[in-house]
């Protein structure tokens, strides 16, 4: 069977269509691994004013006011999430996307729901 074209967006997000995250009320962008663990699928917004998440369809939308210079987007984004999750910098890495917008985060110490629950709050 052939693959299906994927958009870039979805692109190095693995091998799973999201469904396991569509059956648990978690939008595609947000994948658990665990019970205290996941990823999220970041779209990302370099060079902006103001740091803000936006949740969109295919990623969470993040605007991070550091330049894309020497990483300082990419420390800038993981940062700006583990603050808005209520984590330490260390519980968030940057896993994909060194140098794409595009990008995966491995977040540890707190369950995809409640995750989700602050993002939701935070981008109101």
């Amino acid at each position: 069977m052939a693959k299906p074209k994927q958009h870039k967006a979805a692109a190095g997000g693995g091998g799973g269509s999201g469904t396991a995250a569509a059956d648990s009320g978690l939008p595609a962008w947000l994948k658990p691994t665990s019970s205290s663990s996941f990823t999220l699928q970041v779209h990302a917004k370099p060079g902006s004013r103001v740091s803000s998440i936006a949740l969109g369809a295919d990623a969470l939308d993040v605007a991070i006011d550091a330049k894309p210079v020497d990483g300082q987007a990419n420390e800038g984004i993981t940062e700006y999430v583990a603050e808005l999750l209520g984590l330490k910098r260390r519980d968030v890495q940057l896993q994909v996307g060194h140098k794409s917008r595009e990008k995966v985060l491995a977040v540890s110490g707190l369950s995809a729901e409640l995750a989700l629950e602050r993002l939701r709050a935070a981008a109101a």
